[in-house]
C-alpha cells in the first residue's frame, strides 16, 4: 500500500513555481520520504488544515507544502522581497500556495476532487438522505497564516433522478463536527 501510494503521488504529481513570469519544477524528492520523517518549519499551516480524518493523499500534499523550501529554488532571491506562488497537482488535486521571502507560508487555496469522505459526515448525510447515492464531492480548504483554515465540504447526491448538491463546514476542531451551510 505505501509502494502503491508513493507511486501513485510520484507519477501524478507536479509542482511549479510562478515568479517573474518564468516557471520552474519545484524539486519533489520529499514525496518518496515517509511523513514522520518530513521536518516543518510551517508546522502552524499543519496544525489548521489536518483533521483526524483526512484523507492520506491529501495528508501527503499538505506536507510537501508544509516542507517545500523556496529558498532552494533557482528563481529565489534573498534581496528582493516578494512572495512566491508554487502549484502543487496530483491527478484532481490542487493546492496554490503562496510563500514570503523568509520561506514563511503565507496562504494556501486548495481543492481536493471526489476524495474519501470522512466518515461521520457520511454517516450524518446517510441518515438524513436514507437510500440516495453519492455522485461526488469537492473538498475546499483556504488558509491564511493570520487567520487559520476555513475548511467546506460540496457533496452531490442523487435519487430517483433528483439531484442535491450539500454543503458542510468543518468546526470545532480538534473535535471535528460539520455545519451544513445550505
Amino acid at each position: 500500500m505505501k509502494k502503491l501510494l508513493t507511486g501513485i503521488l510520484a507519477l501524478g504529481l507536479v509542482s511549479t513555481l510562478i515568479a517573474q513570469d518564468k516557471t520552474v519544477q519545484a524539486d519533489l524528492s520529499a514525496m518518496n520520504q515517509p511523513i514522520e520523517l518530513l521536518k516543518s518549519n510551517n508546522s502552524k499551516y499543519l496544525k489548521h488544515v489536518n483533521h483526524e480524518e483526512a484523507p492520506k493523499i491529501a495528508v501527503k500534499l499538505q506536507h510537501l507544502v508544509a516542507t517545500y523550501d523556496i529558498k532552494t529554488n533557482a528563481l529565489y532571491n534573498p534581496n528582493r522581497t516578494k512572495s512566491y506562488e508554487v502549484i502543487f497537482e496530483e491527478s484532481n488535486n490542487r493546492i496554490v500556495a503562496t510563500y514570503d521571502n523568509d520561506g514563511k507560508l503565507i496562504n494556501t487555496v486548495e481543492e481536493f476532487n471526489n476524495m474519501r469522505l470522512p466518515y461521520k459526515l457520511t454517516k450524518e448525510i446517510s441518515k438524513q438522505y436514507p437510500q440516495w447515492q453519492f455522485l461526488d464531492n469537492k473538498q475546499i480548504v483556504e488558509y491564511d497564516s493570520n487567520s487559520g483554515a476555513f475548511q467546506t465540504y460540496s457533496i452531490k447526491i442523487k435519487k430517483d433522478g433528483v439531484i442535491k448538491e450539500l454543503k458542510f463546514q468543518l468546526v470545532n476542531k480538534p473535535k471535528t463536527n460539520y455545519l451544513a451551510i445550505n
